[in-house]
């Protein structure tokens, strides 16, 4: 029952996000904070979720997502920090800590041996099977439905990299997450949390069991300069918070 506790606990300040922006990293900064991906069970890789857990688990899970949001909403102010990533490279770093995953579902759809060898097969595993849109589909599926605040609501200065938004009882600072542990971030980070936020990092994808694999990906520079110029033209994420 502490993490309902602390949910409800008008000290701590949520890192809501969409992952892969640090937020491991931020929580132990800030001693209060608490980390969440979802509150309505949108979750970041289905396949993985399906392959961990169970029935039982999964009907827990949703009692678990409901009172969450139920206990949040007991707070006469809700503090929500959400750290940003540029879309196309939380992708691709995304895909590479659920690569085990990806490439199981991969083959549970596609019986024949791939033709494609090398980070070639990883590059259509990408391409055909991961959630591109997801960063999008995060700020309408979970913050915008919990928060009630969209995406045009927000009063961003993507040249600086941070911007702010407030409706009722929820107020929010939205913040590139590598500006985060810059001088000018932790002013920011100070005047809304009221606390002085240094960064240790942690969950580092470069020290990670893939590294070699995920530097050769995005190494391969003509697939990447599709993937990002594809991502920078659709992402309504990226037009928001990356358009200078």
């Amino acid at each position: 029952m502490k993490k309902y506790k602390d949910l409800k606990s008008e000290q701590s300040i949520i890192v809501y996000q969409y992952g892969k922006v640090g937020s491991t990293s931020l929580c132990r900064s800030l001693g209060s904070g608490i980390n969440v991906h979802d509150l309505y069970g949108n979750v970041m890789c289905p396949p993985g979720f399906k392959l961990r857990n169970g029935l039982l688990f999964k009907v827990f899970f949703r009692l678990d997502r409901f009172l969450r949001r139920s206990f949040i909403r007991m707070r006469k102010e809700v503090k929500i920090i959400v750290p940003l990533r540029e879309p196309a490279d939380r992708n691709v770093s995304m895909f590479f800590q659920d690569l085990p995953f990806w490439y199981a579902y991969y083959f549970s759809k596609n019986k024949a041996y791939a033709k494609s060898e090398g980070i070639g097969i990883l590059q259509e595993i990408f391409s055909t099977c991961f959630p591109h849109k997801f960063c999008d589909n995060w700020f309408d599926k979970e913050f915008s439905r919990f928060t009630g605040i969209g995406l045009g609501d927000i009063d961003f200065d993507a040249g600086l990299g941070v911007g702010t938004a407030e409706k009722g009882k929820y107020k929010c600072l939205f913040i590139h997450h590598d500006l985060i542990d810059t001088e000018l971030g932790k002013r920011e980070m100070k005047k809304f949390t009221g606390k002085d936020v240094k960064i240790n990092s942690a969950n580092r994808g470069e020290k990670k069991w893939y590294s070699a694999a995920y530097k050769d990906f995005r190494g391969s520079d003509s697939f990447i300069c599709d993937y990002r110029e594809k991502v920078t033209k659709e992402s309504r994420v990226h037009k928001k918070f990356y358009s200078a």
